[in-house]
């Protein structure tokens, strides 16, 4: 009786492994890939290079673009401090 429970707890530690297995190989999943499958690797790697390259220029324009609305904003403080000083001016000249 007792090797009879014994070889049953083999057969299910040795059932599921195989037919796992077997249910991999059979739907196509394998150690090695395919010239197809490497070229559309490559193709995708070029585009998330490409993409990221872009991405880095993308955020160069935007410190560009910051700095810019920086300048931008400084040169219009300036203009309202001289436009302000020079209605000051005016006021008191009348």
């Amino acid at each position: 009786m007792k090797n009879y429970c014994k070889f049953n707890s083999l057969k299910k530690f040795l059932i599921f492994p195989l037919s796992g297995s077997l249910f991999l190989k059979i739907f196509g999943c394998s150690f090695y890939s395919t010239d197809e499958e490497i070229k559309h690797l490559e193709r995708f790697k070029k585009e998330v290079y490409s993409i990221e390259a872009e991405v880095k220029d993308l955020k160069l324009r935007q410190l560009d673009l910051i700095k810019e609305k920086a300048r931008l904003i400084k040169n219009l403080n300036d203009c309202q401090k001289l436009r302000d000083s020079l209605i000051e001016n005016y006021k008191e000249l009348k």
